[in-house]
């Protein structure tokens, strides 16, 4: 048993479903984490410019 989980769970689960939910979700965070790269570049361009 996996994770408290059956096996007639596991094999009725919705894995294309999950799958992409996993995808959606490794999007987003590819989106949020070059948000915060380029905000992270702006911030230190604008500190090169004062210095």
């Amino acid at each position: 048993m996996a994770y408290g989980f059956t096996e007639q769970q596991i094999e009725q689960w919705d894995w294309p479903a999950q799958a992409a939910a996993w995808r959606e979700k490794a999007r987003h965070e590819a989106r949020r984490a070059a948000y915060y790269q380029h905000k992270a570049e702006q911030y230190e361009a604008k500190q090169e410019v004062t210095a």
